[in-house]
């Protein structure tokens, strides 16, 4: 197996989880990917199976996906993949399955600008619509409804396929899930008026109701568009960018 854009589970969840099943897959596990830094990435430092680099010199994770490291993955004769849920997760798989090619030119890129907003990277159209088309997913499907869309797109790229030309409807749910996205993210930027500056440097907006995280994300970039900090305050709860 292989697992791509997946981090290591934090505090005692680590001891509990991630290290048991690294033990458990052994040989089986043929190489991880990953860009979340964690405290625990020196243990697997010298071990060749782990591909693990920072978000500041990895903005996403397909770029980490290069033909070598695809070479070395088919001779060991993988058979799973295991990705992280969203875009640059979905396309970080697609690449293994390509053999370290991007799926349309500029896809790495594209992954990078959704991951790392705010970072001056530049996102298409193509990467916009798929990226909207999940983020709208998350959470308007259900957990099985999504997976199958991030398994069904990750082949249809493989494919080929793209823009309108995806096959079996797949297209059109893509188009009505970016388009729902696009409009729930229009609704809710007039809440970013109520934002107020303490600091200078310092942006809050304060909501009554939480907020579903790629709405968050967007507001998230509309107020950093006016302080360097960005804060969302959602009934106590802080996220900030």
């Amino acid at each position: 197996m292989v697992l791509v854009d997946l981090a290591f589970a934090w505090g005692e969840r680590f001891e509990s989880t991630t290290a048991p099943f690294i033990e458990e897959a052994g040989e089986s596990l043929v190489m991880w990917i990953d860009h979340h830094p964690h405290p625990e990435w020196d243990t697997y430092a010298e071990d060749p199976r782990f591909v693990l680099v920072e978000k500041r010199l990895a903005p996403a994770c397909p770029e980490l996906v290069t033909e070598s490291r695809a070479r070395a993955m088919r001779e060991r004769g993988v058979d799973t993949v295991l990705a992280h849920g969203d875009f640059d997760g979905c396309l970080s798989a697609v690449k293994v399955l390509l053999e370290g090619q991007e799926p349309y030119p500029g896809a790495d890129e594209d992954a990078r600008a959704v991951d790392a907003p705010g970072w001056g990277f530049s996102l298409s159209p193509r990467g916009a619509r798929m990226a909207r088309a999940f983020a709208h997913g998350s959470h308007a499907l259900s957990m099985s409804e999504y997976v199958e869309l991030l398994a069904r797109s990750a082949h249809s790229l493989v494919a080929g396929e793209g823009m309108g030309r995806e096959s079996g409807g797949l297209n059109t749910e893509l188009d009505s899930l970016a388009e729902a996205e696009t409009a729930l993210i229009a609704s809710v930027m007039p809440k970013a008026q109520g934002a107020y500056l303490p600091h200078p440097t310092l942006i809050v907006l304060e909501l009554e109701k939480p907020l579903a995280r790629s709405v968050k994300k967007a507001l998230l970039q509309e107020l950093e568009s006016r302080a360097q900090v960005a804060i969302i305050d959602e009934a106590g709860f802080l996220t900030a960018a």
